[in-house]
């Protein structure tokens, strides 16, 4: 009885229709050089920085291939990788929990124009932000 019970209870892995599980994924935080920590707080708290790797490197006192390779290390991704999944979570929560329109959120979360966050939305998650709004919009009770 208590196998049937389990197995009643367990979710399926994937959804039908080729949808992702709208899982999130857990973002590294525990750095250990303090001054990156510090540098990728400062960006995660504003996203519409406009920043190089370059300029990031010259901040940080690394050659460019340094700075990649350091970045990579503790993170997991290259810049470029870790800057858009924050970027597309953020915009995520504003899908879900604010009345802004589609551009005012490729805006807030530092995309460049609303195609390339449209772009790049449908490319990880396989719906568009409008979808995403209409399946996850939480309103106030």
């Amino acid at each position: 009885m208590a196998n049937k019970v389990a197995r009643m209870l367990v979710t399926s892995p994937h959804r039908a229709g080729y949808q992702p599980q709208y899982i999130e994924l857990p973002i590294p935080t525990n750095y250990q050089d303090q001054k990156l920590a510090d540098t990728l707080e400062h960006i995660r708290n504003d996203l519409t920085i406009d920043i190089t790797i370059d300029e990031l490197s010259d901040k940080l006192n690394m050659s460019r291939s340094t700075f990649t390779r350091h970045f990579k290390k503790h993170t997991g991704l290259s810049f470029n990788q870790w800057l858009l999944q924050h970027r597309l979570s953020h915009s995520q929560t504003l899908l879900e929990q604010s009345k802004q329109s589609i551009e005012q959120i490729a805006e807030s979360a530092g995309f460049k124009s609303v195609v390339t966050f449209r772009h790049h939305f449908k490319e990880k998650f396989k719906v568009s932000p409008s979808q995403w709004r209409a399946a996850f919009y939480v309103t106030a009770q």
